[in-house]
């Protein structure tokens, strides 16, 4: 249980950090692609706010390597 306690708490910092970071790419007007930066980031966000509660709620490892994660697509089924 612990070990998914740490994987739920680094997803979610990692959502807030990708959020924050789609909020200050959207607020900066010299950059030329700002939709599409943030556009990339919040949903990287929900993707990975996603994959923290699917752990939560079903306590699913969603991390088979220390840095690589599955993609969302394989996340519904693990629900299934």
């Amino acid at each position: 249980m612990k070990e998914s306690q740490n994987i739920i708490e680094l997803l979610l910092e990692k959502s807030q950090e990708a959020f924050i970071m789609s909020v200050e790419i959207y607020n900066k007007p010299t950059i030329k692609y700002r939709v599409e930066g943030f556009s990339f980031f919040i949903c990287n966000a929900w993707e990975l706010m996603l994959k923290a509660y699917l752990n939560m709620k079903w306590f699913i490892f969603l991390y088979f390597k220390p840095v690589y994660s599955i993609i969302t697509k394989k996340c519904k089924n693990f629900m299934i």
